[in-house]
């Protein structure tokens, strides 16, 4: 029976460590091309969702769409509460989590609505009933477009248009404030960056093709910002929001941050919106409950 044998000498354990090295490359190169692959189920599962049925709209909304090279993606504008087009008002253009369609939304946000805020949802491109796939640059692209669209909406008051995101779309509407700058960012239960989200993930950095930063905006968005983020959140760890809020530099206005107790998937408290609705008010974007 003849023993396995090993190489002896420098030359015959040059030999094993190059073969080890080059079954190290073959692993690790496979592995990042894996986690390059699932980095696009990661960050949009909704793509995995089926198309559901479009919604059958109240009377105080409509369907809004864009066109682009892969089709057409389509958003719902709900009107708030007295905003017509003889009496224009404010507009919150809201991007929901990863998860979500905006179909989910049945009623739009009524909480803004019942403010005289109107509610822009966006779809993400790739995902529900929005032809082609989900991409940094698309998604952007489309809610750039959207912005757009509102200005030339007869019962939108232009100057008043805010972005509001919510996890994954914290990031999204972070990056449209570098391209379009709203009147006010309203962020919830939102990340530092998609690279540090990743990090914690033991995931490199530089594989992420998606990032969209949160901190990155904060450092020079001029105007006035509100988050809120709960210890309790699973999903995005609290101490983004501490690191978001550290980013923030002293010569710009202040966040004004709401610590919430919930966690990442539940329903956002009463507090909430009462605390977004003193901050419109407080920026003038809303008047003032008397």
């Amino acid at each position: 029976m003849m023993r396995k044998t090993f190489p002896r000498g420098r030359a015959g354990w040059w030999q094993l460590g190059r073969r080890l090295g080059l079954l190290a490359v073959v692993v690790i190169g496979g592995w990042l091309l894996l986690l390059g692959c699932a980095e696009r189920v990661l960050l949009y599962p909704a793509r995995l969702r089926p198309a559901p049925a479009p919604l059958d709209l109240p009377d105080h909304a409509r369907r809004l769409a864009v066109e682009h090279e892969d089709g057409e993606t389509h958003a719902h504008l709900y009107l708030g509460d007295g905003v017509d087009a003889e009496n224009p008002g404010p507009v919150v253009m809201f991007s929901h989590g990863n998860g979500d369609l905006i179909e989910d939304y049945v009623f739009g946000l009524p909480e803004y609505q019942g403010l005289g805020v109107s509610v822009l949802l966006v779809e993400y491109r790739g995902c529900g009933n929005a032809d082609g796939k989900p991409t940094k640059p698309g998604i952007l692209a489309d809610h750039a477009a959207f912005y757009d669209l509102l200005l030339e909406q007869p019962d939108v008051d232009p100057d008043r248009i805010v972005f509001h995101g919510r996890s994954m779309g914290g990031g999204i509407v972070a990056e449209l404030a570098r391209q379009r700058p709203p009147a006010a960012l309203v962020l919830e239960s939102t990340y530092t960056s998609i690279k540090d989200y990743a990090r914690r993930l033991l995931v490199p950095g530089f594989i992420v093709k998606d990032n969209y930063d949160v901190a990155e905006t904060l450092r020079s968005f001029p105007g006035p910002v509100f988050m809120a983020h709960s210890p309790r959140d699973e999903v995005v760890p609290y101490r983004m929001s501490e690191k978001n809020r550290a980013a923030r530099p002293a010569d710009l206005p202040a966040i004004d941050f709401l610590k919430l107790n919930v966690t990442h998937n539940e329903p956002m408290p009463p507090v909430f919106f009462e605390r977004v609705g003193a901050f419109l008010a407080e920026n003038g974007l809303i008047e003032p409950e008397s």
